[in-house]
């Protein structure tokens, strides 16, 4: 199953998936992982930025929001959920209609952390561990 890019269900010390992979075509969601972090920070940022809603519209506020967003992609770097991440506002999309109509876009980034799916180890025989052989005997 695994060959054919199908996650499936171990019993391993308890049940446990066996693959990594989604049915996605999308290769930025073709991980479970990739899925799951994206659906988890996308409601992270949601709620954890519910405080501003209905705040006045000022620059200041932009910041505060953008500046949390970040610590949180800081704090989820530093957790090891994340490769990284960063937080931004787009003039193009934020002219002054959509300001004026109470809108705010604001934009951000993220890598998740790919799965380990394929470990390759590479043996090699050699001889280099014998040069020093009769200096190791008298040590």
């Amino acid at each position: 199953l695994n060959q054919n890019d199908v996650t499936t269900l171990i019993r391993k010390d308890g049940f446990r998936f066996w693959g990594s992979r989604c049915l996605s075509d999308d290769p930025l969601f073709q991980f479970e992982n990739y899925t799951r972090t994206a659906q988890v920070l996308a409601d992270t940022m949601a709620e954890g930025h519910m405080w501003a809603v209905d705040m006045p519209l000022n620059p200041s506020l932009a910041r505060d929001i953008i500046e949390g967003i970040r610590a949180k992609m800081r704090s989820l770097v530093n957790q090891g959920y994340l490769i990284g991440g960063d937080c931004w506002i787009d003039d193009s999309v934020n002219d002054k209609d959509t300001l004026k109509a109470g809108k705010l876009w604001i934009d951000y980034d993220y890598t998740p952390v790919p799965p380990l799916e394929n470990l390759m180890l590479r043996q090699r025989i050699t001889d280099r561990y014998l040069v020093d052989f009769t200096t190791r005997v008298s040590a």
